[in-house]
């Protein structure tokens, strides 16, 4: 009797752990799961300033510290006060679909955090509104993410606005051509999942 009441009990502790594994973790209102596949990503970007990581999709090369320093010089400034200063570059080698990771900064540094996102969304906004711009608020593991989505000049541009810890304004670009777009949209899926701070 004793034998029967210990397996019935080992058996309903594996019948339990199995019909846990196949739910789904509880996510906070707003927050959105993603299908993070790490075969499709790389070392994560970090750095010593700036409180937050992400990883670049796998085979995307990093931009040496010469290419950095010119693409800086060449980058277009969004309208305004705000300066966008590049931190990274990641291009894929064949088809140059590029992960550009910045941090976006006003010359006001009175402004509270809160304050230079919401201006800076309205940038944004104003100078992509021809593009089909469409906005996307959601919650990415605690993390307060606004993503844009639009089509320009024959690529599909995501662009994600987030504070690290550090309340720095972030800015990260996906700019992928829309040939190779579904060969590489699992891989931004990847990407964007992996953020953290």
């Amino acid at each position: 009797m004793k034998l029967w009441t210990l397996l019935n009990m080992v058996l309903f502790i594996i019948l339990l752990a199995c019909s846990n594994q196949n739910e789904a973790p509880a996510l906070a209102d707003g927050e959105i799961l993603f299908n993070v596949d790490s075969t499709l990503i790389q070392t994560p970007f970090t750095s010593a300033e700036f409180s937050f990581q992400i990883s670049p999709p796998a085979g995307w090369e990093a931009s040496t510290a010469e290419m950095l320093e010119e693409i800086k010089s060449s980058v277009v400034q969004p309208k305004g006060a705000f300066q966008v200063q590049p931190l990274q570059f990641y291009i894929h080698p064949e088809h140059h679909a590029l992960l550009a990771v910045s941090q976006v900064v006003s010359p006001d540094t009175s402004m509270e955090p809160k304050s230079v996102k919401e201006e800076y969304i309205t940038v944004v906004r104003t100078t992509f509104a021809l593009y089909n711009l469409q906005e996307n608020r959601y919650i990415k593991t605690g993390i307060p993410v606004v993503q844009y989505l639009m089509q320009k000049d024959g690529n599909i541009i995501f662009k994600l606005l987030l504070e690290d810890s550090g309340n720095h304004l972030i800015q990260l670009d996906y700019v992928v051509p829309q040939s190779v777009y579904e060969q590489e949209a699992k891989a931004i899926e990847s990407s964007i999942g992996s953020i953290s701070i």
